[in-house]
């Protein structure tokens, strides 16, 4: 039993124990032949259209921010921090950011208008 698990951990330790012989390229090589024929990289290096605004960033921040802190009033104003920068960041570059961040500062208040009707319900009702 004690040979099964020599024979295993050397088994599964052979590639780092080796004695070279394994046919490795030069690094630089590597990189570079990675670097000139890999169209995607290069696709992504050269596309300087995508970025993402600042607005839309601080949209999303703030709606995340709003929807963490729902309990506390400062929801509130994160909500309206995230819905002014939403619509601002939908002007610039980060369209999917601003729209998050409008999503989440407007379900925040979605969720303050159900607990306020439904305190007004039960304020009715006693």
């Amino acid at each position: 039993m004690i040979k099964i698990r020599y024979i295993f951990c050397l088994t599964i330790l052979s590639p780092f124990i080796s004695n070279g012989s394994f046919p490795i390229q030069n690094y630089e090589s590597q990189t570079n032949s990675i670097k000139e024929n890999n169209p995607i990289s290069n696709l992504i290096e050269n596309d300087t259209s995508k970025g993402s605004s600042t607005f839309a960033i601080v949209s999303l921040i703030s709606g995340a921010l709003s929807i963490l802190t729902i309990s506390t009033l400062a929801a509130g104003w994160f909500a309206l921090l995230s819905i002014i920068f939403g619509i601002l960041g939908l002007r610039r570059k980060g369209w999917g950011m601003a729209i998050a961040g409008l999503c989440l500062g407007l379900l925040t208040y979605t969720i303050y208008a159900i607990i306020f009707l439904d305190f007004l319900i039960a304020l009715a009702n006693s």
